[in-house]
């Protein structure tokens, strides 16, 4: 295969929350998300959002690749008593060359309506998925899209967002995948202490990370939400550039298969090509949003929506 395809492929996997790598060709796909009601209408988004823009390097000139746009959710699995930590709200638009991922606090706390025989009216995202498995029976694929179908109402009932599509890794998957490829490489801005966390200690610099040193620090919770986002979002950018040298283009058939079982969607091959195809084109722009502190209430420990996050959600990443 020809260096080009593999650098599309690489970018690729990292928009899917690294792990698209492991299901382009072998695993089997998953069931569609299973919902009442799946419409919603966009609205305009208030100002002040926080994004990182980053435009493609490709240099293909001429555009053959998909047309209208793809949407999806993005979930890290945790181990119990987690259910998920990582949360990325997804929209490829093919016809702007537009990308826009959108990053939401596991400790969101949300109406959770479809908990309501358990007792449960209210509870944070991170939860939801949690408990929408605990109460599933079968086996765990079978409890991860019983996960998938709870978290996608939620999402539809608070926010009137309807995903089209899901990606969910395990947080075992994570680590190992990072050790593959022979660690990261990141600078931090500022230390991170997760000590208190049992996690360790991260300086401020230069830093070569297992994937048990990169777990723990995208998971370590002190100084604030949109700091653990932060974090995470310079662990992906770090895996890309791990994927990017030579001596890993090579590789990544035997890390497809070696992590397909680690995953769960219900996208197809050929979606995913297409979205590795997007971004080997010229000028496409890849926005990393948050829903920061400007849309979200902070009231102690817990999270807050306030009502623009909703119109935001929908204009950001609806359809």
């Amino acid at each position: 295969m020809k260096r080009g395809v593999w650098i599309a492929i690489s970018v690729g996997i990292v928009l899917i929350l690294i792990a698209v790598v492991v299901i382009l060709m072998f695993v089997p796909l998953g069931p569609a998300i299973s919902l009442v009601n799946k419409t919603s209408t966009a609205s305009p988004a208030p100002a002040g959002e926080q994004q990182a823009t980053v435009e493609s390097t490709a240099t293909t000139s001429e555009s053959r690749c998909e047309t209208g746009s793809l949407g999806f959710m993005a979930l890290g699995e945790s181990l119990p008593p987690r259910g998920t930590d990582g949360i990325r709200l997804v929209r490829v638009d093919y016809d702007s060359k537009t990308i826009n991922i959108l990053s939401l606090p596991s400790e969101l706390w949300v109406g959770t309506p479809g908990l309501a025989d358990q007792g449960i009216s209210s509870t944070t995202l991170n939860n939801v998925y949690l408990q929408g498995k605990n109460l599933a029976s079968g086996d765990d694929r079978e409890r991860m899209e019983a996960a998938v179908n709870l978290f996608a109402a939620t999402l539809q009932v608070n926010f009137g967002y309807t995903p089209e599509h899901y990606f969910v890794i395990k947080q075992a998957a994570f680590a190992e995948f990072i050790d593959a490829l022979g660690g990261i490489d990141v600078i931090l801005p500022v230390e991170v202490d997760g000590r208190a966390e049992d996690k360790g200690y991260f300086p401020a610099g230069f830093q070569h990370l297992t994937g048990a040193m990169a777990l723990d620090l995208v998971r370590i919770s002190a100084a604030s939400e949109w700091a653990r986002l932060d974090r995470q979002e310079l662990i992906i950018q770090a895996i890309y550039q791990t994927l990017l040298t030579p001596e890993n283009w090579v590789r990544v058939p035997d890390l497809v298969e070696t992590f397909h079982d680690q995953i769960f969607t219900d996208l197809s091959v050929s979606q995913m090509l297409e979205v590795s195809c997007i971004l080997n084109e010229t000028g496409v722009v890849v926005n990393q949003l948050q829903a920061g502190p400007d849309l979200v209430v902070v009231s102690g420990s817990t999270l807050l929506p306030r009502v623009e996050l909703g119109a935001y959600i929908l204009q950001t990443v609806g359809k």
